[in-house]
């Protein structure tokens, strides 16, 4: 009886770990060398700023909003991946997303274009506008916008890259009427 439970547990026990693997297969961690070898992060980002001044009713308001900039890093996730380019991570477009300290104040999320590559293991800086200009409105001097990001790549090898951080937008100056 013993020797018949031996071969039927053998073949199981044979099959059980032909399986494992299957299981283990593709996992979506930090450290699973399978998966996107860099990280996308935001390491600084300037705290952009905009001023007005004129006089509105003979149309010399002229406004001045400072470009925002940002350094970006691609993290490695291994000793590994720093020897290869496909992990370089080629920049396309930034979604900015505003929420003012006056409820009444609306601004539309945008999308502006961003062109560089973060090498792996390296930083780059990008510049570009906090705001359109179209966006601007007097009502907005004085107030505060918390400016959301998200910064979007794809690694040479093909995989996206996502970065996310945010800044407040002060508005100070002012045009009379």
């Amino acid at each position: 009886m013993r020797n018949a439970r031996t071969w039927i547990s053998a073949p199981l026990l044979a099959l059980l770990a032909l399986t494992l693997p299957g299981c283990n297969g593709e996992s979506p961690t930090l450290d699973d060398p399978d998966d996107a070898n860099s990280v996308l992060e935001i390491l600084t980002a300037s705290v952009p700023t905009a001023n007005a001044g004129g006089d509105i009713s003979d149309g010399n308001c002229i406004v001045t909003i400072s470009t925002m900039t940002v350094t970006l890093a691609n993290k490695p996730k291994s000793a590994a991946a720093l020897g290869t380019p496909f992990n370089d991570i080629t920049l396309l477009y930034i979604n900015l997303h505003y929420t003012w300290d006056d409820p009444a104040i609306v601004t539309a999320d945008r999308q502006f274009s961003l062109a560089g590559t973060v090498p792996i293991g390296g930083t780059q800086s990008v510049q570009f506008g906090p705001i359109a200009f179209g966006d601007f409105d007097t009502a907005m001097q004085g107030h505060t916008a918390n400016v959301f990001m998200t910064i979007h790549g794809r690694a040479i090898s093909g995989e996206p890259a996502t970065a996310q951080g945010g800044v407040n937008m002060s508005v100070g100056g002012a045009c009379t009427f």
